[in-house]
């Protein structure tokens, strides 16, 4: 498993805000997991989260950042739940136990808003749904990470969210930075432009260490996977510089074939011309006399 390029930077950011210092105190946060993970013996369940916690704590990153700011609370799910789930394949249950955890949370800290980060792949859609139905004032927004078709997303009825004032606090994306946009452009903002700007430097380098490490599962993920990045830190660069700030190099692709060098292509032999490494395109000058004379 890998992290996603920028969810840690978007992580501190949120926590970080639009006041106070631009860097976090070293190991603070009101970062809290809501886990489906139910509570076992001895804290079995809770070990394994945290001991990966530490492990997100010592990553390497830019400028002294790259691993969680902070050790996360973490609210834990339970066997009921988790049963009815595998036993009916019912998001449900774990929706709802996700929200009686979160309303536990919020009678123990009235005072607090709340930013929900989640993915559409099981209940928290629904989940978050929940929150803004019986808590709208606490719930400041709901950013959701689409990994599978939105027509599959449990719980998400876009005009029901519509009408009743959902939608206006929500962002589907793909790629972290795309959510530190919106975090950063809504009104009123969630981030910095300073911190849209760090969680792209930070999303560079979580994309380096993923392909360092060889953990992509095929060269076509890595450049679907690239190419969305890109996108995403483009739409991003436009932003800051309409705001003075500083601005990311897209990611480049590395290079197969050198100039002069001859590849066969659907249209015949080619001679390597040129490369753009951030589009991953070669210029290749075709040889158009026959096929059996080439």
């Amino acid at each position: 498993k890998v992290v996603y390029p920028g969810v840690i930077g978007l992580y501190r950011e949120m926590d970080l805000g639009i006041n106070g210092p631009e860097k976090m105190p070293s190991n603070t946060g009101n970062l809290v997991f809501l886990s489906a993970r139910p509570h076992l013996y001895k804290d079995i369940s809770e070990k394994h989260n945290f001991a990966k916690f530490k492990k997100l704590r010592e990553r390497e990153g830019v400028d002294g950042r790259g691993g969680l700011h902070t050790t996360p609370s973490l609210l834990a799910g339970d066997i009921t739940s988790g049963r009815e789930f595998m036993m009916t394949n019912d998001f449900e249950p774990l929706a709802r136990k996700k929200f009686d955890n979160f309303k536990k949370y919020v009678s123990i800290y009235p005072e607090f808003k709340h930013v929900f980060i989640c993915d559409n792949g099981q209940g928290d859609v629904r989940a978050g749904e929940l929150v803004h139905d019986s808590f709208p004032n606490h719930l400041d927004g709901l950013f959701v990470h689409v990994v599978q078709d939105m027509r599959k997303t449990y719980g998400f009825d876009a005009e029901r969210w519509r009408k009743k004032g959902l939608t206006a606090k929500t962002c589907f994306f793909t790629s972290y930075p795309d959510a530190a946009l919106f975090a950063a452009t809504r009104t009123p903002p969630l981030i910095r432009m300073s911190g849209l700007f760090r969680v792209c430097q930070d999303a560079i380098i979580d994309f380096d260490i993923i392909t360092k490490s060889q953990k992509w599962s095929s060269s076509s993920q890595k450049r679907d996977r690239m190419s969305d990045l890109n996108q995403s830190l483009w739409r991003c660069n436009q932003t800051l510089n309409k705001h003075g700030e500083p601005t990311v190099p897209l990611i480049e692709s590395s290079r197969q074939w050198e100039d002069g060098e001859k590849v066969r292509t659907l249209y015949g032999i080619g001679t390597i011309r040129g490369f753009d490494p951030v589009f991953d395109l070669y210029d290749v000058e075709l040889d158009w006399s026959p096929l059996d004379l080439q």
